[in-house]
């Protein structure tokens, strides 16, 4: 019952956010500046820290997930709804032995590591008090901060309880995984 009560809960929280984000947040009149690239540096540096995310889960799944089911479709549906498309995969799925595709893992993982350092160079170039105000105003923000914290908690779980990972080092947001990702390789 737990379980049921735990699913049916996490697929009312995913439709609502799915759908607020679908009537607000591309609404939100600082979407058009995301998409050209005009927004403030901070907030352009944050939205492309959203990309990379995806992108490790991508590869953690790849290595340690069987990738031939229905449910690799959420793991997929992760760049475009974050954290609710790829905890489904994680939640629905077993981890399984480990894959051989090294060279293209390393240059998955290499390739995100490069984004996440331009993406904090341009966070250390933005103004994150214009952000945080954007925060309380604009729903695009909102739901990219939430994303977030969703998909470190999500990256935490995957270290600490799947992959049964001993050393605090790795938890340093979006870093911590990779490197991790990277070790594993």
């Amino acid at each position: 019952m737990k379980n049921k009560t735990l699913s049916v809960f996490y697929g009312v929280l995913w439709g609502y956010t799915v759908l607020y984000g679908i009537l607000f947040g591309f609404a939100s009149p600082l979407f058009p500046s995301l998409i050209n690239q005009t927004a403030d540096r901070f907030a352009l540096g944050f939205f492309n820290i959203m990309g990379i995310f995806p992108l490790l889960f991508l590869v953690d799944g790849l290595q340690h997930y069987s990738i031939k089911t229905w449910k690799s479709i959420f793991l997929f549906l992760g760049f475009l709804t974050g954290a609710y498309g790829i905890t489904v995969f994680f939640l629905l799925s077993k981890p399984i032995k480990e894959r051989t595709f090294k060279p293209f893992y390393d240059g998955l993982v290499g390739f995100s590591l490069a984004l996440l350092v331009a993406a904090v160079v341009l966070l250390l170039q933005g103004n994150p008090g214009l952000f945080f105000m954007q925060w309380t105003q604009d729903a695009m923000v909102g739901i990219m901060s939430v994303d977030f914290l969703a998909l470190y908690a999500l990256s935490l779980y995957q270290l600490y309880h799947v992959h049964k990972v001993k050393k605090w080092g790795y938890a340093i947001p979006l870093f911590g995984y990779a490197l991790y990702l990277i070790k594993r390789l």
